[in-house]
């Protein structure tokens, strides 16, 4: 994995990772209404979590889509993902398998220490099991 890194950082001439981290409060607001829109006229309805990790999924599309060329690798936090229950661990998923020509620095989840992913961690922690999905209460951390 290390040799093609280096391949890729050679061949872009880009010693870079792009992150991809989300959170709702830099998630753009057009995404969300979008999806919104689409899971209201979908079957499943209107399940808040499924609604962000659509908008996630939506705009760590579009991110992959434009860096693919530029830089060697992307790097998705996946306690960042996990806040958004089953549906966000499905995007984790989706946006890992839709990064290949900058593909993920690490397939594997590993949790940090650092402020965001903590965050992200406790939001998961306090979450609570409704009829159709994990629903994420306030975090308090």
């Amino acid at each position: 994995m290390i040799r093609k890194l280096i391949e890729k950082i050679e061949q872009t001439e880009a010693p870079v990772v792009v992150g991809l981290d989300p959170s709702l409060a830099f998630l753009p607001q057009h995404l969300i209404e979008k999806a919104k829109r689409r899971h209201e006229e979908a079957v499943y309805g209107d399940d808040e979590l499924e609604i962000i990790a659509d908008a996630v999924w939506k705009f760590n599309r579009g991110i992959v889509d434009e860096i693919a060329d530029l830089v060697p690798a992307v790097k998705p936090q996946i306690a960042m993902y996990e806040q958004f229950g089953i549906p966000g661990l499905i995007t984790y998923q989706r946006t890992s398998s839709a990064a290949t020509s900058a593909p993920p620095l690490r397939r594997t989840p590993r949790h940090t220490s650092a402020g965001s992913s903590s965050r992200a961690s406790a939001c998961l922690c306090s979450a609570r099991i409704s009829r159709r999905s994990i629903r994420i209460l306030e975090a308090t951390a």
